[in-house]
């Protein structure tokens, strides 16, 4: 899911397509990753983003507060400058302890929660090289979903259609310029008869 996420929206977060073996080998391996680093550091500037712009907003909606999440002022104790020099995960955990006490409601979400509570807990005493695979993936997915719901990404989904609009435009045009020559061409077959 993560490989493919990159694949399409990569260029929205500065990021270069991971390979779904590079990305399992990274999980599994128990010590630091560049590539783990690289990819949960992009998938995390925008939602740091969304907290700062949640805190700052006045009056902004509940949709607006990062997928319901109340956002206090300590925003500013995490910064996007937090992604730099291996703080990564701290970031991670800091935004996902407020999207966990935002709550969802329900024994369903409780569930769900569980792997993330995990990890949450454990990312508090375990560096995330050493967290087991479950709290690896458990983070991983949640980063990847938060992610695909950020303005950054909508962004990026708007230029697609936009772009994807103009090539249909261009197709559209070119067979009709094909129609026009073939319908002259016997139009002009049959004036030679």
């Amino acid at each position: 899911m993560a490989s493919e996420f990159v694949a399409s929206f990569g260029p929205a977060l500065s990021l270069a397509p991971v390979e779904v073996e590079d990305l399992r080998a990274a999980l599994l391996h128990r010590r630091p990753s560049h590539l783990l680093a690289e990819l949960h550091s992009a998938l995390l500037r925008p939602l740091l983003d969304a907290a700062a712009d949640a805190a700052g907003a006045a009056g902004g909606s509940e949709r607006d507060a990062w997928r319901g999440c109340r956002v206090e002022e300590d925003v500013r104790l995490m910064p996007r400058s937090a992604l730099r020099g291996g703080a990564w995960p701290e970031a991670a955990r800091w935004l996902l302890l407020r999207w966990l006490a935002a709550g969802r409601g329900g024994a369903a979400a409780a569930a769900a929660d569980a792997p993330l509570e995990e990890a949450s807990e454990l990312l508090r005493a375990t560096e995330h090289h050493q967290l087991p695979l479950r709290a690896k993936t458990a983070l991983l997915a949640w980063l990847v979903d938060e992610a695909a719901a950020s303005a950054a990404i909508r962004e990026q989904l708007q230029r697609n259609v936009e772009g994807r609009s103009g090539v249909l435009e261009k197709e559209r045009e070119r067979r009709r310029e094909e129609k026009e020559k073939r319908e002259a061409g016997k139009a002009e077959a049959a004036a030679k008869e």
